[in-house]
Parts: structure tokens; sequence; C-alpha cells
């Protein structure tokens, strides 16, 4: 019998758990009886799901997408055998440039303020630049090349105002994850929210882990560039799976 691997979703700021709907497509139709899927959903347009997941002695694969890196509970990360970081970032504002750094810290200011006055604004502001993406009444999430049309449900407010204050200060300890997991970074070098020098910061922070550049890529690769990110997961799923049917 071919050994369960344990695959953990978790969404950044503004999203929910739909937009690893094409992801999983993927990686399902090759693998579909070998994973059993976590999806992780803060619950800022529905229920919120912690899905909570056994993983001793087992195989865990995680996948997160921007601030989602920080979300994910330490016991999870703790027991990671494949980590993958899409448009992540270890601090959302540059500790390179003082200057741009600063005009980062008052444009979150502002954002966070317009926030609580005017959320769906903000929302559809914010959705739009990460490559305009909208969500369907499905729950998934799309790329739009026309423009952003907003199908939300009701929104947890105050949850979004909270993470965007916490995603603000936010500073992930690289001793959040054990050495010996693989780490792969992918990263657009075009992305407007999280620039591609946060995703060689983490690159930096992690001894032999792997960064992948998406050309013309922006922020929501996890459903625009599907393919590429769902290849690191699917080629791990390979060699384990080979290894594993070697020893049976």
């Amino acid at each position: 019998m071919t050994e369960k691997v344990e695959l953990i979703l978790q969404h950044g700021w503004a999203f929910d758990a739909g937009i690893w709907a094409p992801m999983l497509d993927q990686i399902q139709a090759e693998f579909g009886d070998n994973v059993d899927v976590h999806l992780l959903d803060r619950g800022y347009f529905g229920n919120p799901s912690t899905n909570s997941v056994n993983t001793q002695g087992k195989t865990v694969i995680v996948i997160c997408h921007s601030f989602g890196l920080h979300l994910l509970p330490k016991e999870i990360l703790s027991r990671v055998d494949l980590l993958v970081i899409l448009s992540g970032f270890m601090q959302f504002h540059s500790l390179r440039d003082s200057t741009h750094g600063s005009r980062s810290r008052k444009n979150m200011s502002r954002m966070i303020s317009k926030l609580k006055e005017a959320p769906y604004t903000v929302l559809s502001d914010f959705h739009g630049r990460c490559g305009a993406t909208k969500r369907l009444a499905s729950g998934s999430w799309i790329s739009d090349a026309i423009g952003y049309e907003t199908n939300l449900p009701s929104i947890n407010q105050d949850l979004l105002v909270e993470d965007l204050e916490l995603l603000d200060v936010s500073n992930f300890a690289v001793d959040s994850i054990s050495p010996s997991t693989e780490i792969v970074i992918v990263h657009g070098d075009k992305d407007p929210i999280v620039p591609f020098d946060r995703a060689e910061l983490i690159r930096a922070a992690f001894k032999g882990s792997r960064l992948i550049l998406l050309k013309d890529a922006e922020h929501s690769i996890p459903i625009t560039h599907v393919a590429d990110c769902a290849e690191p997961v699917l080629e791990f799923l390979r060699r384990k799976l080979r290894s594993t049917a070697s020893l049976a």
C-alpha cells in the first residue's frame, strides 16, 4: 500500500482556500490517490477552517501564498518535508532601502485606515493590483484580463484589519522551520505587492533553498502560473513515491 502524503495549503491576506483550486486540479490529476489535502482557511469571506492535521511520522508538503507563510501554525511548520513558498516574504517592508521601506509603511498605514472605512473598495483595489483576480460564486479565484469584478459574500472586516496590522509588523522566524526541510521559493519578477528582492531574502535565510523566478508574473501566481507553482510539488511526489515503490 502506497504511503499517503499530507498536503497542507495556506492562502494569504484577503484570499481564501478557493485560490488553490487550479493547482489542486493538476496535483490530484496525477497523484489524487496519494495525497490527503488539508485546506486552511482564515475565514475572511466565510467560516474559518484550521483543519487540524496529525503530521507525526508522516510525509508533509506545505504550500503557502504571500502572508500565508506567517499564518501557518508553528506545529505544522516544525514537521514539514517540502515547503513551497509562493510570492512570500520574511518581512513585508524593505530593510535594504530605508526610503522605500518608509514609503511602504506609510502606504500600509493609509490602507489600514481605509480598510476600516471602505473595505470593499480596498479589496477591489488590492485584488486588481495582485494581477486582476476575481472571486467566483463557486468559491474559486481566476485571472480576469478584462478587469476586476467583485463577487464577495459577507466579509470579516475585523479579521481583515487585524491581519493586515499583523502583516505590517510580522517578521518570520527562521528557526520555525527544521533545517531538514526542502524549501522551494517561487516568485514573479513583476510582483507589484511583494517585490522580487523579498524572495531573494528568503533564499539567503535558508541555505539550500531553491528560488524559481517567473518571468512577467505578478502576485497571484497560484492562479496565473498554475503549472509553474505545481511543478515543485509534482517533482517531489514523483521522487518520494518512486523511492517508496523501490523499497516495497
